[in-house]
């Protein structure tokens, strides 16, 4: 299989990322999170790689949480993810559940990444591009889950289902290549070229 024989858990660590956050870094997604847990050795070789995977997958990457056996990391497309807190719909969201309106991107991050100390907020919807009223339905309950996928859908199934459907087909595109030999380094290039 392709996780065999990588030369370093680093490199394992950029595999699992490529794969699970496909969606982000193939642009069909705004962010992704991605989770280390419980490998303390491995998250202290793991300080400092920010530059390697922004430069890897070509995304941004901020800090939501560490601690000695937790890492959560958020991967995100700049421009998107500012477009999306950017809405007033957002804004007022995020404002009526305690943030204080940022002017700054990082300001938003800074905010969320305060939150994820004590437990994953649920607004973190919001910034993974999920839909607003999906976001609203699953913090205060009023309407029944219509679908499950990446996340819990209240309404507009359909259109839930075709995005649910790119983020696969994202992810198995990276699978592809990956078992096809292309080059961890080499990914981004090699799926850029090939979508174009």
């Amino acid at each position: 299989m392709y996780m065999e024989n990588k030369n370093s858990e680093i490199e394992q660590i950029l595999w699992q990322i490529a794969i699970n956050c496909a969606p982000t870094i193939l642009g069909a997604k705004p962010a992704s999170l991605f989770c280390v847990k419980e490998k303390s050795d491995l998250i202290k070789k793991f300080e400092n790689q920010q530059p390697l995977i922004e430069k890897v997958f070509g995304v941004k990457v901020f800090e939501l949480k560490k601690s000695e056996d937790h890492l959560v990391l958020l991967l995100y497309n700049l421009k998107w993810l500012d477009q999306i807190l950017s809405l007033e719909s957002h804004k007022q969201f995020l404002k009526s559940i305690g943030y204080l309106e940022s002017i700054s991107l990082e300001g938003w991050l800074s905010q969320l990444s305060e939150r994820f100390k004590y437990q994953c907020p649920h607004e973190i919807g919001i910034f993974l591009g999920y839909p607003l009223s999906d976001v609203q339905a699953f913090i205060e309950p009023k309407s029944e889950c219509l679908h499950c996928g990446y996340w819990k859908v209240y309404s507009e199934v359909d259109a839930a289902k075709v995005t649910f459907e790119k983020y696969d087909n994202a992810k198995k595109e990276v699978v592809l290549a990956l078992e096809a030999g292309v080059n961890l380094f080499e990914l981004n290039k090699y799926l850029l070229v090939r979508s174009s």
